[in-house]
């Protein structure tokens, strides 16, 4: 059978608000947030995800000293992940600095993207990866793991590490951090140049497949 396969598009372009009408949603971003200086992970937290890497760098530059951006992790708990979830309930010293977000609306998310310093993806394995999709489309700077799905994905606009590389992706966080940053200029350039896929390119093609069937 002919098979085609089609990059999707970002799922926050042209999303006015939460699609679900949920009132529930959590908006603590809009009221604790202010000016501070963040970083973005948007994933189930499970293993695959790879969060306890991201946690190790943030006790890093914690214990170091001086200060240290906040880390949004954004997603619902999963499972057997019960290490990474006593640090982020027990660990008072991550507490000002570890945001969890564990339902947000469209809008909100869209925004959080589009401010970040960067949009941090350290998993270990993926099919996609539609948060870099969605960062890359904002123009926001991604990190993540040396994957060859993510580098197609991501169309080699992103900064890639080993999911591994604690130090690697620590000095890499680092030198995004500063506003001034060579850094992430360089890679919010990139994430400029970025080929965005679309919806309405998505379908076409697909429908144009389906019609030589």
């Amino acid at each position: 059978m002919p098979i085609h396969v089609e990059p999707l598009a970002s799922a926050l372009e042209g999303s006015p608000g939460n699609e679900n009408g949920d009132a529930t949603l959590d908006t603590t971003p809009d009221t604790t947030l202010g000016g501070a200086c963040y970083f973005l992970a948007v994933a189930t937290i499970e293993p695959r995800k790879n969060h306890m890497l991201l946690i190790q760098i943030w006790r890093a530059l914690i214990q170091r000293g001086g200060p240290t951006p906040k880390l949004l992790l954004v997603g619902r708990r999963g499972w057997e992940s019960e290490q990474t979830f006593r640090e982020l309930d027990l660990a008072p010293d991550l507490r000002q600095h570890v945001i969890e977000i564990p339902r947000l609306s469209s809008l909100h998310l869209r925004l959080l993207m589009k401010n970040a310093r960067a949009v941090l993806m350290p998993s270990f394995a993926e099919g996609y990866g539609i948060p870099i999709v969605e960062a890359l489309s904002l123009g926001t700077p991604v990190i993540c793991s040396d994957l060859p799905v993510f580098r197609n994905v991501s169309q080699n606009k992103a900064l890639f590490r080993s999911p591994i590389d604690g130090t690697g992706w620590l000095t890499a966080i680092d030198a995004m951090t500063d506003h001034g940053s060579a850094l992430r200029d360089e890679y919010a350039r990139k994430a400029r140049e970025f080929r965005a896929p679309t919806w309405q390119g998505y379908f076409g093609n697909v429908m144009d497949f389906l019609s030589r069937l």
